[in-house]
Formats: C-alpha cells, sequence, structure tokens
C-alpha cells in the first residue's frame, strides 16, 4: 500500500490556528504539542542577488546563517556578529555559494520575521493517533498584525482515510496547496522577502529616435542610478556602491562626448565641466579601495621577509582610505554637490535643441557611423605596434578600445542582439590584455607615489620597491601579449561582422 505523501497549504487570509484546529475536533481528538518561536533576521545584498538566484539567506540570533535553495539548505554557526561579506564566514559550502552569488557586496538586512510553529496530533476514537501536523505563523517583527498562516499534514500508515477526512474538513480554510514546506516557500509566498526588481536590457531608445533626444535619455538613466549609489558610499557599506557610482558618471560622460555634436558647443562643455566634478572628488577613494581589495594577490607577490612592510603599507592605506571615505561622504552630503546634480539633470531634461544635423539624426543611423569609424581607427593603431612601440602607443589603443566597447554597448539594443554580443566579446578578450597591461602601470605609479610621501621605515620602503618590481615584470609580459591578442581581434570574421552590422548600406534588425 502506497501511503500518502504530506500536504502543505496556505491557510485564507482572516482564518485563526484556532478555526482550523477547532475543524478537525469535529471529527478527531486534537492535541497540540509545545509550541516555539524563532526571530530570523532575512538578508540580501544590495542588488538582491542571494533572491534573483532562487535563493534566501536568512540569520538567526544565535549565530547561524542559513542559505535556502533547491537542493536544501547550507548552515554555517559561530558567525561574528559584524559579518557582512562572504569573506566573513567560517568555510563551508554557505561561504563559497555567497562568494559566486554577491562578489564584493555586502548582505544587510531586509526584514526582521517571526516564525512560530505548533505541532499537533489528531486520535480517533480508540485514542490512536492518525495523524501528524504543524501550524506555522510568519509574520514580519514591525506588522505583526500580518500574519501568514500554513498548515502541513503528515498521514501515518493505515490511516489514510483520517487523512482524506481532515483535508475535507478544512477544506473552507485551505487556500492554496504548495509543494514546498521550507522557510524560503513560505516567505516568498506571503512576499516578505526581498524585492527584485526587474531589469530591462538597454535604455527603451528606438532606431529613428534622433540623436539629441536618445543620448539625452540614456545620459539621464546612468545618472539616476550614479546619483542612486551616493547613500551607500555614505553609509560605506560595501565598496560597489561607489564603483557603481563612478561607472554611471564616466559611462555617461563617455556618452556626452562621442556623441558631443548632439549638443550645443556651450551645452556640452558645461556638462563635461560638471560631470567631471562629480566624479573628481572620488579619485583618491577610489584607488586606495581598489589596493585593498587586491590585498591578498599583492601578498603573494612578496616573500615572507617582506611581510612586516607589507602588513605596515595596507595598515597605511587602510588609515588613509577612512579619512577619503569621511572627505567623499562630507562632499556628497554639501549643498554644492546636490546643486552640481541638479544642474546636470536640468539641463538634460530640457527639450531637444536640434541645433544641427547631427542632432536630429537618427540614432541608428548615427551609432553606426561612429562605431565603425572607431573600429577602423583601432585597426590602424593595432597594425603599427610591435616589439619597439612605444607604451604610450599602447596606451592610445587601449582608450580607443574602451571608446568602441561603450558605444557598441550604449546602442546594443539597435543591432542583432547575437551579432553585437559576440563583437563586444571578442573585443573584451583585446581590452583585458591592454587593461592589466595599463593597470600594472597605474598601480606601479601608485606606488612609487606612495613610497615618496611615506618614507617611514626600511622595511615600508622594501615592501614597495618589491612589489612595484614584481608589477613592472607583469606589466612587461602583458606587453608582449598585445601583438597577439590585436591578431587575434583582427580576424577577417571580425572585420566582416563589423561591416555587415555597421556599414552605412545596411539596417540591422534589432533583437534577433
Amino acid at each position: 500500500m502506497t501511503l500518502v505523501q504530506n500536504r502543505f497549504w496556505h491557510i485564507q487570509s482572516g482564518a485563526s490556528e484556532k478555526q482550523l484546529l477547532d475543524k478537525l475536533a469535529e471529527n478527531f481528538k486534537v492535541e497540540k504539542e509545545t509550541p516555539s518561536t524563532i526571530d530570523v533576521c532575512i538578508l540580501d545584498d544590495p542588488d538582491a542577488a542571494v533572491s534573483a538566484s532562487g535563493k534566501l539567506l536568512a540569520k538567526t540570533g544565535r549565530n547561524q546563517w542559513w542559505l535556502y535553495h533547491d537542493e536544501g539548505i547550507d548552515k554555517v554557526s559561530r558567525v561574528s556578529a559584524k559579518a557582512r561579506f562572504w569573506w566573513d564566514l567560517p568555510d563551508s559550502a554557505l561561504k563559497s555559494s555567497l562568494k559566486e552569488l554577491i562578489d564584493l557586496r555586502a548582505v544587510m538586512p531586509v526584514v526582521d520575521i517571526s516564525i512560530s510553529e505548533q505541532a499537533f496530533v489528531t486520535r480517533n476514537e480508540d485514542e490512536k493517533i492518525v495523524l501528524r501536523g504543524n501550524l506555522t505563523v510568519v509574520c514580519r517583527a514591525d506588522q505583526p498584525s500580518s500574519n501568514c498562516l500554513f498548515v502541513e499534514l503528515r498521514p501515518l500508515r493505515g490511516y489514510d482515510k483520517a487523512f482524506e477526512r481532515s483535508v475535507e474538513l478544512l477544506q473552507g480554510l485551505l487556500d492554496q496547496e504548495l509543494e514546498a514546506v521550507s522557510m524560503q516557500a513560505m516567505v516568498q509566498h506571503c512576499g516578505i522577502g526581498p524585492e527584485v526588481a526587474e531589469t530591462k536590457p538597454g535604455f527603451g531608445i528606438y532606431g529613428e529616435e534622433p540623436v539629441e533626444l536618445a543620448v539625452r535619455q540614456m545620459s539621464l538613466q546612468m545618472l539616476r542610478v550614479a546619483k542612486g549609489n551616493q547613500q551607500g558610499v555614505v553609509d560605506d557599506i560595501d565598496t560597489e556602491f561607489l564603483h557603481q557610482y563612478r561607472v554611471s558618471l564616466r559611462k555617461s560622460r563617455s556618452l556626452i562626448n562621442l556623441m558631443k555634436k548632439a549638443f550645443p558647443a556651450d551645452t556640452h562643455q558645461r556638462l563635461k565641466t560638471l560631470l567631471g566634478d562629480l566624479a573628481g572628488c572620488t579619485n583618491q577613494l577610489r584607488d586606495l579601495d581598489v589596493f585593498l581589495l587586491g590585498r591578498e594577490s599583492y601578498a603573494q607577490m612578496l616573500p615572507e621577509n617582506f611581510q612586516a612592510g607589507f602588513n605596515q603599507l595596507f595598515r597605511m592605506i587602510a588609515q588613509d582610505r577612512e579619512k577619503a571615505r569621511k572627505s567623499v561622504s562630507k562632499v556628497f552630503q554639501s549643498t554644492d554637490h546636490a546643486n552640481t546634480f541638479r544642474e546636470v539633470f536640468e539641463i538634460l531634461e530640457k527639450e531637444p535643441f536640434y541645433e544641427n544635423a547631427f542632432a536630429s539624426q537618427p540614432v541608428l543611423e548615427a551609432a553606426s557611423k561612429k562605431i565603425i569609424r572607431r573600429y577602423q581607427r583601432i585597426v590602424a593603431l593595432g597594425l603599427k605596434i610591435d616589439d619597439k612601440t612605444p607604451d604610450e602607443e599602447v596606451h592610445e589603443l587601449r582608450i580607443e578600445c574602451k571608446k568602441l566597447r561603450y558605444m557598441m554597448e550604449f546602442f546594443a539594443e539597435l543591432f542583432p542582439k547575437k551579432a553585437i554580443k559576440v563583437l563586444i566579446k571578442t573585443l573584451k578578450k583585446l581590452q583585458t590584455i591592454l587593461g592589466d597591461f595599463n593597470d600594472y602601470s597605474v598601480q606601479k605609479e601608485f606606488l612609487a607615489d606612495y613610497e615618496k610621501k611615506h618614507k617611514r621605515s626600511v622595511e615600508l620602503s622594501a615592501a614597495i620597491n618589491g612589489l612595484i618590481a614584481v608589477l613592472h615584470q607583469k606589466q612587461l609580459h602583458e606587453r608582449t601579449r598585445v601583438q597577439q591578442a590585436f591578431a587575434d581581434f583582427n580576424q577577417d570574421a571580425v572585420r566582416e561582422t563589423f561591416s555587415e552590422l555597421f556599414s552605412s548600406q545596411n539596417q540591422p534588425e534589432a533583437g534577433k
């Protein structure tokens, strides 16, 4: 005989535990067991990446973290009360999962909930237990009246009819049957977990839209993202808030510069100045963040006898980072900063001027011409590079690749999805080599400048100079890879795809 499986329901809104147990008492003797209650804090990162992946992260007051997923639940105990990042957790499957999900983001409290459970049994006339069940009440700590009630019924072998009768008795109170009985299923069904924002790719522009209107629309969208990240920087939640702030500003400034003819000359110049002001105050903080985030990889570059100076270096960088953070926080909360943002929005929200033919040109046509010309310039620069090419020309190639990448990403929604994605991926490979080459150069300059300003000990100078030497060797290695990386990019197939997508004779059909 096949045993009936456990079944789990959400109870109709307004129904109570008493009503449910009273219904069962019409045919059975109901006995309640000792109830239990646990307070739980639901966690997620600022991007709600955990929830978006279909998982649920929670912690209890007993220093336990739980990660619910389709395969079950991962748990870890003895977690520090100050833990915010995956690297703050003890080694565990949960730690590994979080590393993949949130990377550099912090986890933050989303909502506090209370989960109360009341186990019960029902007996027949012979005093035999014929059913076991469990009532679960989930409610928000800040809304104790918003209870969400669930019941699980567990049949016992030989008492299938008693189970079926119990379901009949409760039928008028049952709302929806659910497949799972986990906290994750209950929280999601109650709608009290983290909200996952629906993000649509692109900017919502269309091919025939005039250039100036499209650029205004795209710039405003990126600037809203930048502005939305400011409070996270002030609160020092994680370094990604500053990174996203800077990326959004950098992209909006690049778009405005790459399409500068879309605006009157004085408008373009004013926007360029204002956006530079909004980003400039964060340069030092981001440089220090990057070094602190790379501490582990830097530590592996030096022998053990350099560690005393290395530790001193990173203590000083951490101290300087805190000073820089306070400075940026002060700027972000200032009236001048708010006025700068307001002026930028006011300029971009104005009706287009359409001062010239380029400004009123269909954006698909303009973007195609810009992209193909930028690509041709990269090919011309790349073909000139050999072992004796000055570093400055390699950096110029990197800058041109960056501009092309931005252009392709800005206007990707106007072109066939698969083809543009392949081209961007191909360009990224070349960019990675050029980017690493440049990063090593920037890091060397940062450390050299830091050593000049902080000559506090022989150990510190030794550690800094040791890092500079290793970074120099890494830079030389990347330099040898530039020519091959460009050759991989400069293939016939890539050239043909660029011509097909962006040639003035072709009119791509977007989205395919």
